[in-house]
């Protein structure tokens, strides 16, 4: 009976562990949200991210650092939020405009609205363009710009 119960517990740990994970960080030049509670940014130079944590931006863009080495930028006032579907991560913008590059090696999927971006490298707005005598239905906007330069720092 011990011996099911000590397995029972340390499954447990390793579930807890893997979905606390941190996943990467985010940075900002003025605070921001990070799942509904202001993130401070005097002192500190970067928050960690996990999986389930949704960001929103404030009066400044927020950097995204993924830990393979993947960027994302959110523009002011954007939203957006991490998934993990069993080992997969997701990045889900859900408001306003974010620039990204994925690593060559990266798996993070892309998602603008719940919509799969097959992309590797662009920027993505949730903003409909307005079309003069369009009815509604438009898929959020995809432009297409070519990847930041690498660092070789």
């Amino acid at each position: 009976m011990r011996l099911f119960a000590a397995l029972a517990v340390g499954c447990c740990l390793g579930v807890m562990a893997f979905a606390l994970e941190p996943v990467g960080t985010a940075s900002s030049g003025d605070e921001f949200f990070l799942n509904g509670v202001t993130a401070a940014t005097a002192g500190v130079s970067s928050w960690p991210l996990a999986p389930g944590d949704e960001v929103r931006a404030g009066r400044s863009a927020v950097l995204i650092r993924f830990q393979d080495g993947s960027r994302l930028t959110l523009s002011q006032q954007g939203r957006l939020k991490l998934q993990r579907n069993g080992s997969e991560l997701a990045v889900n913008v859900i408001g306003g405009e974010a620039q990204f590059s994925l690593s060559s090696q990266s798996a993070i999927r892309v998602l603008n609205s719940g919509r799969q971006v097959n992309e590797r490298s662009g920027v993505i707005s949730t903003r409909v363009p307005s079309t003069a005598g369009s009815s509604g239905g438009q898929r959020p906007e995809i432009v297409h710009v070519p990847p930041p330069p690498t660092s070789t720092q």
